[in-house]
């Protein structure tokens, strides 16, 4: 803005007459409509991050049970990777979340996880990466507006040391 639209604006909230008491109106309820909006946007990024984090600590802790039920991979050093089952690992994985055959999982903050698909992670390490859909439930005042879709992946892997 130029400095001569700043002086009109602020001479036309100072003014004594009616008129500025609209434009004034006007900039709080936009202040007020951005700032539930940006509540809005945090608490279901704070949803999806609250998520992610459960999933991952849900995968280390299924690669730490696989690795201990598998504690011979350990000894094999670089022979591991043709020892593990990628299938079985990535069932399991889907199992260990509550997301298998297809099944959709409701979160404790009301989300739903749809879509649950697992890969097997290789190369100088193991583990697993799952893809999943978030739908979350929007709501303003007591009215439900729909459910937000939001792509998710989380990975987990066990990285040998040399």
């Amino acid at each position: 803005m130029t400095k001569k639209a700043i002086r009109k604006v602020t001479r036309s909230l100072r003014s004594c007459r009616g008129s500025a008491y609209i434009f004034t109106c006007i900039v709080i309820m936009a202040a007020a409509m951005f700032m539930s909006l940006l509540w809005l946007y945090t608490s279901c990024i704070n949803i999806v991050r609250g998520n992610k984090t459960f999933v991952g600590q849900k995968l280390d802790a299924y690669l730490s049970k696989y690795m201990v039920e598998h504690a011979d991979l350990m000894v094999y050093g670089d022979e591991i990777y043709s020892q593990i089952e990628s299938e079985e690992l990535k069932k399991g994985a889907l199992k260990f979340i509550g997301a298998e055959d297809g099944k959709e999982v409701t979160t404790s903050s009301g989300a739903v996880m749809k879509n649950c698909t697992a890969e097997y992670v290789s190369g100088e390490q193991f583990g697993v990466r799952v893809s999943y859909e978030l739908l979350i439930p929007v709501s303003f005042l007591g009215q439900d507006f729909g459910k937000m879709k939001v792509p998710v992946k989380v990975r987990s892997r066990v990285i040998f040391k040399k």
